[in-house]
């Protein structure tokens, strides 16, 4: 019985620290630099590509309610064009339409490069309390449909 207690007790605790302790929002807008930076050589992966390469990085500052890509679940047309093609026109939209119902605020696009190992940048990403994530994604070529992000 005397451990039964302390079983409920130590749940009763916990569970009041677990709920007492809130996040503290950001106050304001903070800006951050993106780098991405590529590490795809002939030493480090095997079947290293002849031409490997890199498409567009594009992404956005959103919501927890908007999720560019789940793993597990079918992909957006704008993630498989990304994927598949390197093309980030439909991806672009999709942001768009998210930015349109107040789940995305800011989208960016950054150059790709080829070879496998470079990187690129992206400034003045815009982050604040009520859009505090960010989400990117690049092709990551030749492949089929593989995308780094």
């Amino acid at each position: 019985m005397a451990l039964a207690f302390v079983l409920w007790y130590s749940v009763v605790y916990f569970a009041s620290i677990v709920s007492s302790t809130q996040a503290i929002e950001c106050q304001g807008t903070a800006r951050y630099t993106l780098t991405f930076q590529a590490e795809w050589t002939r030493q480090s992966h095997q079947n290293f590509p002849s031409d490997p390469h890199f498409s567009s990085l594009v992404g956005c500052s959103h919501k927890a309610s908007y999720v560019m890509w789940t793993p597990g679940i079918k992909a957006t047309t704008g993630v498989k064009d990304v994927a598949e093609l390197g093309s980030s026109s439909a991806l672009l939209r999709e942001m768009d339409i998210q930015i349109n119902l107040k789940k995305a605020h800011k989208r960016y696009r950054g150059n790709g490069f080829f070879g496998g190992t470079g990187s690129r940048s992206i400034t003045d990403i815009e982050v604040n309390s009520e859009y505090p994530l960010v989400s990117f994604i690049t092709m990551i070529a030749p492949s089929p449909d593989w995308f780094v992000g």
